[in-house]
């Protein structure tokens, strides 16, 4: 399998932290960095050396890549299929007893829970796929508790007590909101060209019973109401949230810009808009609150990813939270899974 580009990392990170640190904490955490590095240079080699041919990965838009070939539905497979099953129908204590006390869980908000809190947590196991190598097993599936839906990737180990959970992720998977209709005269009020700042242009036209937006030229996205100032773009992969076009107006009622992603548009003049420049580089990735459980020959990493891109005279700031597991081949350390999210 051709392992994908570390996604989340797709820029060089760089390392904030002061205390002295165990040495697979220390490799763990530059080997993070070097596979940031390698994402921002397309360096595929050096992400093959990086990863396991095992790896589950789980780049936020709702899917897991992986190599089919390696799935397993042996007797291991079963047996933590039951556990987790077990671990997430709502018996609390069955959920303390299949978990390391000091595992680490990183929920749907990016918050990081203890097994206190994340046990007897109740939902539905689907999508179950399993990979495991010697005493590590990785997982993910999805998790349908009521109306919600989340993926998983869960990190198992085998010790003299037999497997026991140590880790794991779940981010949210999201559907459309429910659709406002808008009279055609009410859309109209939106058309219009929108700017960030210099070199910034975004076309909104409308399209029947929707908008479109076209940013600088390129790619044209579909715009849909949710309310009469608010709109989203359909059909994203179900691991991405659906950004907002927040549209406000001026004193007289009329639509005078709109907020996305925190970005402030601005509704210009398309005659004075000027030509639209290119998007800017992507800003380099920082990585911080790097905790790393150490069990055996197998390291489960848990950080944040900060990024600030400067963006046509504005900011963008994004954040991205992520979980890697990774596994002791001989002298080397391989990742086998790696679940990471844009907050």
């Amino acid at each position: 399998m051709k392992r994908p580009l570390i996604a989340i990392a797709c820029c060089l990170a760089t390392t904030l932290h002061a205390e002295p640190e165990d040495p697979v904490t220390a490799l763990i955490r530059a080997q993070t960095d070097l596979a940031s590095h390698a994402g921002q240079e397309g360096d595929q080699a050096t992400v093959d050396r990086l990863t396991d041919e095992q790896v589950l990965f789980s780049a936020g838009d709702g899917t897991v890549q992986r190599d089919p070939s390696f799935d397993s539905s042996d007797a291991v497979s079963l047996e933590l299929k039951a556990s987790t099953a077990a671990f997430h129908a709502g018996d609390g204590e069955a959920s303390r007893r299949a978990a390391d006390h000091s595992a680490m869980f990183i929920d749907q908000t990016g918050a990081a829970n203890p097994v206190s809190d994340v046990a007897g947590r109740s939902g539905a196991v689907g999508n179950w796929v399993l990979h495991h190598a010697a005493d590590v097993a990785v997982a993910s599936f999805t998790l349908q508790t009521g109306p919600s839906r989340v993926l998983a990737v869960e990190i198992w180990h085998r010790g003299d007590g037999g497997w026991r959970l140590i880790g794991g992720q779940t981010i949210p998977l999201y559907v459309d909101p429910a659709a406002a209709a808008l009279p055609r005269e009410a859309l109209d009020g939106f058309v219009g060209a929108y700017s960030a700042g210099p070199g910034s242009v975004v076309v909104i036209a409308r399209s029947g019973d929707s908008l479109t937006a076209n940013a600088g030229g390129g790619h044209t996205a579909s715009m849909v109401p949710q309310s009469l100032d608010l709109f989203f773009t359909p059909g994203l992969p179900a691991g991405y949230p659906r950004p907002l076009y927040a549209f406000r107006r001026d004193p007289m009622g009329h639509v005078c810009g709109y907020t996305r992603n925190g970005v402030v548009y601005s509704r210009v003049d398309p005659a004075a808009a000027g030509a639209p420049a290119a998007a800017p580089p992507p800003g380099i990735l920082t990585l911080r609150e790097f905790r790393v459980l150490h069990v055996g020959d197998v390291a489960v990493a848990a950080f944040y990813h900060d990024r600030d891109t400067p963006f046509f005279g504005q900011n963008l700031h994004q954040t991205f939270r992520s979980m890697e597991t990774w596994i002791q081949r001989g002298d080397s350390w391989k990742m086998i899974s790696s679940q990471g999210r844009q907050m």
